[in-house]
């Protein structure tokens, strides 16, 4: 099923370019989960224990708002200025399972409901207007509603192996032609296709990683983003409705959360802990990374249109898009200077002891950082000012198990570029 062609990738610097991506500061440190914007100025975004924020000024200003109870939300969207709604997953009232939010003023006020079966988990949310919408959760579940969310009714899937694996989110061709995305991670990724407005879904696997984004440029064409901790990201494309995919790996850290088209061609998406982006100019064939300002770890992405976009994620992260007359230096990946350079360790694989080598060309603030699988630091960190030359720096596994761990090296020089770069690396004990 994968592609097995060659990639040329990430060997592009990434100036001149006429846009950038400024943090803006909000009112929290929660960590922000999902956002809705209705236009440029006008949006939402909503998490951690009850978080909902609202923007009249493009994310210059919030307004904090309140919900009757402060449960983590997962997603959150509107319809209108007015006519939003919000989803949770309740673990404190027995027995447990999901709330939904429903607001007609803008947030002002909001209404709980408690969706009627026990023990089901809804974490996504997609509504076609103020009455008819959709809702997809743990264990292949999906449901709907025609009356603005006072009742959800279960919808019919196919039965097969990928039956309950969870859905993660919806992409609407039609109101008839509509897909859902989902999977379970290292088993399998899911798309799942209705073409009678949601009354079936019938599942396609599609790669060995769950898909966390989709677009559906017309009945044929579909691209998604997915991937996992090890791997890190794919992009699956089918050309034939959906019958079909192809999984290609991008070898990229970072897991994906989303996926936004800026224009017809380029699309956005938010890396989740890697702290970056990625963008693609010309519909999925070549993929640039793209440092998150001040590392920001980012779980949403939305373009309301081709000159702006948002994202956010953890602690109160909040950034947004702008395009600029005049080209502007971003941050440039290490792998297109030799001068600065992330080597190889070695030995590879290794036990306990590898050597990490850097090289710097000038003088240089740098951080050097262990993951492991799941994308958590190991606890081995490199960070200080060091003059220009060659360094090797030794890490020791010995109280690490088995397997893939990556290695992550920043610079910032003293005229304030930018550098980073990621490698893979096995420990074999």
């Amino acid at each position: 099923m994968k592609l097995l062609i060659p990639l040329f990738l990430f060997a592009f610097t990434l100036f001149p370019q006429n846009f950038k991506w400024t943090k803006l500061p909000v009112p929290t440190h929660k960590t922000i989960n999902s956002i809705s914007f209705i236009d440029s100025l006008y949006g939402f975004a909503a998490g951690d224990t009850g978080l909902v924020m609202k923007t009249t000024d493009g994310g210059s200003s919030w307004q904090v708002q309140t919900l009757p109870r402060n449960k983590d939300i997962s997603d959150i969207t509107f319809v209108s200025k007015t006519t939003g709604y919000a989803v949770a997953l309740d673990f404190e009232s027995s027995p447990f399972g999901t709330l939904f939010y429903k607001t007609t003023d803008g947030g002002d006020s909001w209404v709980e409901s408690r969706y009627r079966g026990d023990e089901v988990y809804f974490v996504s949310l997609h509504f076609l207007d103020s009455l008819r919408g959709w809702t997809s959760g743990l264990e292949g579940k999906i449901a709907c509603t025609t009356n603005g969310g006072d009742e959800w009714i279960p919808a019919l899937n196919d039965t097969s192996e990928f039956t309950n694996f969870p859905v993660l989110g919806f992409s609407f061709y039609t109101d008839t032609l509509a897909f859902a995305f989902g999977g379970h991670i290292d088993i399998a990724g899911v798309v799942w296709k209705t073409t009678n407005a949601g009354g079936y879904w019938k599942s396609h696997g599609v790669g060995p990683e769950p898909i966390r984004g989709l677009i559906v440029f017309d009945s044929l064409n579909l691209i998604g983003i997915g991937g996992d901790f090890e791997y890190g990201t794919a992009v699956v494309k089918s050309t034939d409705g959906g019958e079909t995919w192809d999984y290609r790996s991008l070898d990229v850290f970072g897991v994906p959360y989303g996926l936004s088209f800026r224009t017809d061609t380029e699309a956005w998406v938010p890396l989740g802990f890697a702290q970056k982006l990625l963008y693609t100019p010309d519909k999925g064939t070549v993929w640039l990374e793209y440092s998150a300002p001040d590392s920001g770890i980012l779980y949403d992405i939305q373009f309301t249109d081709s000159l702006t976009g948002y994202t956010a994620g953890r602690n109160g992260y909040f950034a947004k898009y702008s395009r600029s007359i005049v080209g502007i230096k971003e941050d440039i990946p290490l792998s297109s200077f030799e001068t600065f350079k992330l080597g190889e360790n070695y030995p590879n694989p290794f036990n306990p002891v590898t050597v990490i080598p850097v090289t710097l060309a000038e003088p240089a603030q740098i951080t050097l950082t262990v993951y492991d699988i799941r994308g958590r630091e190991t606890g081995f960190a490199v960070e200080g000012n060091y003059a220009a030359g060659y360094y090797e720096f030794k890490f020791d596994a010995g109280r690490a198990s088995s397997g893939v761990y990556f290695y992550k090296l920043n610079v910032v020089t003293a005229a304030g570029k930018k550098y980073s770069q990621v490698k893979k690396m096995v420990v074999n004990k």
